[in-house]
């Protein structure tokens, strides 16, 4: 059983609203969130202190972000692309 809360009143929120909310969230979650957190390690970054770790997230989420409006559906294998020849990635920064 899964518990939410929604500030929504009792006439707005029926079933199938409260499904579409609860599946946009974790739809976030994946495409977002979970790119960061596995294709980028994120959570094993070991930059603490100062404005680095929001730079690298801001870094990462807009790398990320343009790859998926070049259309890239699988964004490890793009990163492994990048990395295996580095005038690829220089070509698609500098378009």
């Amino acid at each position: 059983m899964t518990y939410a809360l929604t500030d929504l009143a009792v006439e707005q929120a029926d079933m199938d609203i409260l499904a579409a909310l609860w599946r946009g969230h974790w739809t976030i979650e994946h495409r977002v969130h979970h790119v960061l957190d596995v294709t980028w390690h994120e959570d094993a970054c070991q930059v603490h202190t100062g404005a680095a770790p929001v730079a690298l997230t801001l870094l990462r989420a807009g790398i990320t972000d343009a790859l998926r409006r070049a259309g890239v559906t699988n964004i490890a294998a793009a990163l492994r692309s990048f990395a295996a020849a580095a005038e690829r990635a220089l070509a698609f920064v500098g378009g």
